[in-house]
């Protein structure tokens, strides 16, 4: 089932999903990542009595948690009001669906799967 769309707002939606995907396959390993290799960091030096070492490691971390923080709000905040939202479990949002587009759903699935609202 496809959703009617205007130019500019599919470029967005196109582009927030590449960019979602991408987030995704790249960003998320990187960060878990380079997050093991800062603990590691930070272990090292506990275990050398190091207190420099361990706050280095402390800080690194809190700008790793702040930079894939910022950069999922920016994420969520690039998506179009036709994104789908998980609203809970089993619970899908659309909005800003046309009528007959919605109906079209409504008609393709059992009754209690697809829900219109306003």
């Amino acid at each position: 089932m496809s959703l009617t769309v205007d130019e500019a707002t599919a470029r967005q939606f196109s582009r927030s999903c590449h960019l979602q995907a991408v987030w995704e396959r790249n960003v998320i390993p990187s960060a878990l990542i380079a997050a093991a290799l800062i603990f590691i960091l930070g272990v090292i030096g506990a275990i050398r009595h190091d207190s420099r070492l361990g706050f280095v490691a402390l800080i690194l971390l809190i700008a790793l948690a702040i930079a894939t923080t910022v950069g999922g709000l920016i994420l969520t905040l690039l998506r179009s009001r036709h994104h789908p939202r998980l609203k809970g479990r089993g619970t899908v949002l659309i909005r800003d669906v046309d009528r007959e587009t919605a109906q079209a759903w409504v008609n393709l699935n059992s009754p209690e799967v697809i829900c219109i609202v306003g």
